[in-house]
């Protein structure tokens, strides 16, 4: 069955000041249940009788048995998404519309859909002030001449803010309708006023001689107002969402029609694969993927360029003859959709406009605020991460005691009598612990951003490579005869398109990149921030989108993916052949959405263990996987003194549940019968009652402990190594798992994690790298001693003196100190460097992994390495030539930061305080303020909260 809706007729009743809302939360789950169960039984009986020769007789019996039986089951559960909230303020239209409802009903094995009439319908919606306007001036809706005089009027008075060809589009309707229009009002809106409007709206000269016309103005004023200017955004919102919501999209297909990504799917299948349509499973997960506004819930994953990947397998009816059964034969269908922006992102003004200069807070008279009209429609977004985790635990144990009595009478005829009855006691006990982790931030202050972009869909119907469980020979088969198959590329279907994102403010145009050495140095990460987004390297690169576009094989792209895939492969873990059958589950469980957890989760322990997944062909095996994050590089993209909103929610829930069932032993069941002797005729009846009785107890507990605080915000970015850790475990009878095989992949992915978080938590970070704190607290040096003797080693060799591509002589001191230092965190190994003075001195450092460096001097260790690896590597270089690291460190009187004496001793040589910006917790771009934190858990993330001043810096 199918069934649309439409709207008709829409008619303005009424308007208010309402806060809507739309709210995309996709999830993704994986889970994993063991079960076991055992029983037994045993029953003793007896019975006598006597029969005459006339056949005449009579006997009786009577038995007792007990049975019992015990069973259990574990479930672990994995849930985890982001939401994305597009809230509207400010004034909203009300209107009441004719609701037309069409469905279609399609049987088994009809060619066409049916359709059904049903009946028409009402419908109560409200609609954001912009919107209905803009509607208004399209000519696509019709709006009280009243209402559209008091929207102009506040347009005229600086009110109501609308974009740039919404405005001119109302004001020439308007201009239209109001004509013979009474009110006072209206009267007042006179032609010379609208115009003046639309010039300063389009920032269009007035004629110096000739009377201008309105309708050569509104003409001119549309050309102008449809030009867009060009922007720039920070480089993760080309393959992430970054913290953007959709707010509006167009799409079309290659012959200008209208679609959606939904539809693209479903044409792309039906030209490869249309047998795949035919399985109702297939078309509903695509729904429920795909349908209307859910494929935004799948932005992040569609923006990678590994691309957002769907496998299903399905059944397909072959075409047998008529009247002979047909049989469903499996088949895999697999689909990869790509969104890719083309061109820049563009938002509405004039190009050729001069920039408005606003006035700096040092340029106003004492006491006064810039002059900075908030606007009156406004949109801001919301985005929350979401990371659940349950497990759950049930027993179950049954005992029974039954009993029958019985006997038999035959005199001229037979009777029968009999009494049954039994006793029954369940016991089940439960238990379920969750926990929730969420993080959340809010943008009040968005620009609405166009994309222009192409939706990409490759289409293609995999082989069974052997993935189900059968024996090595027929695994063989499978491959040999796939192989031999004349196979066709992946078939591909494009649409062009435009997305409307709502973008915070502060990122349009932000500053460059900047262009220093990227720091080695252990990050450890604030309570509060928000993970924009992940980018995957590839060989240490940003990967290229438009080359990745080029492979159209359907094999996954994914490096973390690949990687981990690799390593489950190995016959003692998962075999190739589960990972085969597992590829969709595995996918899920390293989706961008579980890595966002496991990078949240980066406090040296990792993201919680994946619920396992069965090996095949070993019913009680399974593996699981954890994903660990190790932080490094902290680099600063943008201050842009704005204030943003930002919480953390930790939810830990339990709940336990027993329940007992028992039955009673009186009253019994009763059967009776006889059957007459010169006949056929038996007569029989049974009655019974069976009395049970029930008791269950729930007791449970919720801790929850949620923050949400107000500051100015900054936005960092950092290096994210990912490791998977793989264990394989064996279950007991009793559903107990035991890990018998174990292994990490290390550094199966590497990425660049874009954050957000408070400007006085960046400068804590540096703050806590500049004193050489350990990356955790409570860190044990033991553990760092251990991983290092696991560490491979690499001898390098460096030179004070070197020579340049011109021949000349060049002095270096520190660069293969800085290169040794970002060679360990790069590669995970120990880097031995031998490094030779210009006096002919010898030294040699070992840097780690993890950051820190030790170092021996004529062989005597001192504790300059120590130091140095604390420096940002950008102070080290610029030191080269001006400061000599190593007597400044012997000078002594660092206060436990070195840092800050070279930040010292670099602007007494007369290095500038811009090139020293955010290098030093002490030279911030911009001087903290201190932060604004709720009074309590119940504080709510509201647009207006009562706020108290916080600290500043926890390490100085």
């Amino acid at each position: 069955m199918s069934l649309r809706a439409r709207v008709e007729n829409l008619r303005y009743v009424g308007s208010g000041h309402p806060v809507i809302g739309d709210i995309n939360l996709t999830l993704g789950s994986s889970s994993f249940t063991a079960s076991s169960s055992t029983g037994n039984s045993a029953g003793i009986g007896g019975g006598s009788g006597m029969a005459e020769a006339d056949g005449d007789g009579w006997n009786g019996s009577a038995g007792l048995s007990r049975s019992g039986s015990r069973s259990s089951s574990s479930t672990q559960t994995a849930i985890n998404g982001v939401e994305r909230l597009n809230i509207k303020d400010g004034q909203h239209y009300q209107f009441v519309g004719d609701l037309v409802l069409d469905a279609e009903i399609k049987a088994a094995g009809l060619a066409e859909p049916e359709k059904v009439e049903l009946d028409n319908g009402a419908i109560l919606m409200t609609m954001p002030e912009r919107d209905a306007l803009k509607l208004y001036g399209q000519k696509k809706l019709d709006l009280p001449l009243s209402k559209v005089t008091d929207a102009t009027e506040r347009l005229l008075d600086g009110n109501l803010s609308l974009d740039r060809s919404t405005a001119v589009m109302m004001l020439r309707r308007y201009q239209a309708e109001k004509v013979g229009a009474t009110s006072e009002l209206a009267l007042s809106h006179t032609d010379e006023r609208l115009m003046a409007k639309l010039r300063e709206t389009a920032a269009l000269d007035k004629p110096a001689s000739t009377p201008a016309k309105f309708d050569q103005v509104a003409a001119d004023a549309e050309t102008v107002a449809a030009r867009r200017t060009e922007v720039t955004t920070h480089q993760h919102y080309d393959t992430t969402m970054g913290a953007a919501v959709v707010d509006e999209h167009e799409f079309e297909d290659s012959e200008g029609n209208e679609t959606d990504p939904h539809r693209e799917v479903l044409a792309a299948i039906g030209e490869r694969v249309p047998d795949a349509l035919q399985d109702p499973a297939v078309t509903a997960a695509l729904r429920s993927e795909l349908a209307d506004l859910r494929y935004r819930g799948h932005m992040d994953e569609l923006l990678d360029p590994a691309g957002f990947t769907m496998d299903y397998p399905f059944a397909a009816q072959p075409l047998n003859a008529s009247g002979t059964p047909a049989v469903a034969t499996a088949r895999n269908l697999r689909v990869r959709a790509r969104l890719v922006y083309e061109g820049p992102p563009t938002i509405d003004a004039d190009p050729d406009a001069p920039a408005m200069a606003k006035a700096a807070p040092e340029q106003l008279p004492d006491g006064q605020e810039p002059d900075e009209k908030k606007p009156t429609e406004n949109a801001f977004n919301i985005i929350q991460g979401y990371d659940y985790i349950e497990e759950g635990r049930s027993n179950t144990t049954t005992v029974g005691y039954s009993g029958n009595l019985g006997g038999d009478l035959t005199d001229a005829g037979t009777g029968s009598l009999g009494l049954n009855t039994e006793l029954t006691t369940s016991t089940t006990g439960t238990s379920v612990s969750q926990n929730t982790a969420m993080s959340r931030a809010l943008w009040e202050d968005t620009t609405r951003v166009k994309r222009k972009a192409r939706l990409i869909i490759d289409v293609d119907e995999l082989p069974a490579e052997g993935d189900a469980t059968k024996g090595i020979v027929q695994r063989a088969a499978d491959r040999l005869r796939n192989q031999e198959k004349d196979k066709q590329p992946p078939h591909r279907r494009e649409a062009t398109g435009t997305l409307t994102l709502l973008v915070p403010t502060a990122d349009i145009n932000p500053p460059p990149a900047p262009d220093i050495a990227r720091d080695h140095r252990p990050v450890t990460l604030p309570n509060t921030y928000l993970l924009r987004g992940i980018e995957l390297l590839q060989d240490g690169e940003r990967i290229d989108v438009q080359k990745a576009l080029e492979d159209k094989d359907l094999k996954d792209q994914d490096v973390l993916v690949k990687s981990a895939c690799a390593g489950l492969a190995d016959r003692k873990f998962l075999t190739a052949a589960g990972v085969e059958l597992h590829k969709p589950s595995i996918r899920k469980q390293l989706s961008a959405a579980s890595r966002r957890a496991a990078f949240e989760r980066s406090d040296g322990a990792g993201s919680p263990w994946t619920p396992p997944l069965p090996v095949p062909g070993h019913g009680s095996r399974a593996v699981s996987m954890r994903i660990r994050a190790e932080v490094s590089g902290l680099r600063l993209l943008h201050d842009p003194d704005k204030r943003f909103q930002q919480g953390k929610i930790a939810r830990e829930q339990d709940q336990t549940q027993t329940a007992t069932e028992s039955t009673e032993v009186l009253p019994t069941s009763r059967t009776i019968g006889g059957k007459e002797a010169n006949s056929d005729i038996k007569v029989g009846m049974s009655t019974g009652d069976q009395v049970t009785a029930k008791d269950s107890d729930t007791a449970g507990n919720r801790d929850e402990t949620s923050v949400a605080e107000s500051g100015n915000e900054v936005i960092v970015e950092v290096l994210v190594d990912f490791h998977v850790d793989v264990r394989r475990m064996k279950f007991d009878r009793h559903n107990q798992p035991k890990v018998d095989q174990e292994k990490s992949i290390p550094k199966a992915a590497t990425g660049i994690a874009t954050l957000s978080m408070f400007r006085h938590e960046f400068q804590e970070i540096q703050a806590r790298q500049e004193a050489g704190l350990p990356p955790f607290e409570g860190w044990d040096p033991a553990r760092l001693a251990a991983a290092t003797k696991k560490s491979q080693e690499v001898r390098v060799t460096g030179h004070e003196l070197t020579t340049d591509d011109q021949g000349r002589e060049v002095r270096q001191p520190y660069r293969p100190m800085v290169e040794a230092l970002a060679q360990a965190r790069k590669e995970g190994v120990v880097v031995a460097l031998t490094m030779h003075r210009e006096n002919g001195d010898e030294e040699t450092y070992r840097a780690m992994p993890n950051g820190t460096m030790t170092g021996r001097t004529n062989g005597a260790e001192d504790g300059f390495a120590r130091a140095f690896a604390t420096l940002h590597p950008q102070l080290a270089l610029l030191s080269e030539g001006k400061v000599n690291l190593r007597d400044l460190y012997a000078q002594g009187n660092h206060n436990g930061r070195f840092s800050g004496t070279v930040v010292r001793a670099l602007e007494d040589k007369g290095i500038p305080a811009s090139t020293l910006t955010d290098l030093d917790h002490s030279r911030p771009g911009r001087q903290t303020t201190g932060t604004q934190a709720g009074d309590g858990a119940r504080q709510p993330m509201a647009r207006a909260a009562t706020a108290k001043t916080g600290s500043g810096l926890a390490v100085q």
